[in-house]
């Protein structure tokens, strides 16, 4: 069975750059919201990025 993650992935795509999600915030990775202390702007790579656990 896929795990959730892949399933996500397919469903809303993955991207490693920062980019602005339909509701215009700043997002990487598959639907990684940037916080300012991610210190990643429009256009960073994510790459790099660890990911904050979800709450």
């Amino acid at each position: 069975m896929p795990s959730p993650d892949s399933l996500l992935a397919l469903r809303e795509g993955k991207r490693l750059d920062v980019y602005r999600d339909s509701r215009k915030k700043l997002t990487v990775g598959i639907g990684h919201l940037i916080v300012p202390a991610d210190k990643l702007k429009l256009g960073d790579s994510g790459e790099s990025i660890r990911m904050r656990p979800t709450r």
